[in-house]
């Protein structure tokens, strides 16, 4: 039995050139997007990168519950309002856009509205977020039982 002959095949003289090209294609293609959230992960180990990181790992999220998970877990650490008020609203971000079903996210949130340790500017986000995303939830529930009667 012989194989059919196919164009890639005989890379010839090509070989690096057309290899690169399709191996370059084919990660844009397959792979950008878990790229890119690698590298904003990298990102938040340096502090000058640090908010390029944040807002990479929720843009470029591939896994919900990894990206949630990320950004919390900076919550914790992080000190400054602004940044731990931007954790909060970019895990609401991926919480919605992905509709997570895994509702330990919501639980952590109303624990942080209520922690009199947290400053005012993040449990008033907090309690923001959490009216927000049950809003969402109650509109997109009433949707579905109108599309179904």
């Amino acid at each position: 039995m012989q194989t059919e002959d196919r164009e890639d095949q005989d890379l010839g003289h090509h070989r690096y050139a057309v290899a690169d090209g399709d191996v370059g294609k084919g990660l844009d293609e397959r792979h950008g997007t878990a790229l890119f959230h690698a590298a904003s992960v990298s990102l938040l180990e340096n502090e000058d990168l640090e908010i390029y990181g944040i807002f990479g790992v929720a843009r470029y999220c591939t896994d919900p519950e990894e990206s949630i998970s990320i950004l919390m877990d900076r919550f914790t650490k992080e000190t400054d309002t602004i940044m731990r008020v931007a954790f909060i609203k970019l895990s609401a971000q991926v919480y919605s856009e992905f509709s997570y079903p895994d509702k330990s996210f919501l639980a952590a949130l109303e624990e942080i509205a209520k922690d009199e340790n947290n400053e005012d500017t993040v449990r008033k986000t907090a309690r923001y977020v959490l009216r927000d995303i049950a809003e969402r939830e109650s509109t997109s529930k009433e949707h579905h039982e109108t599309e179904d009667e």
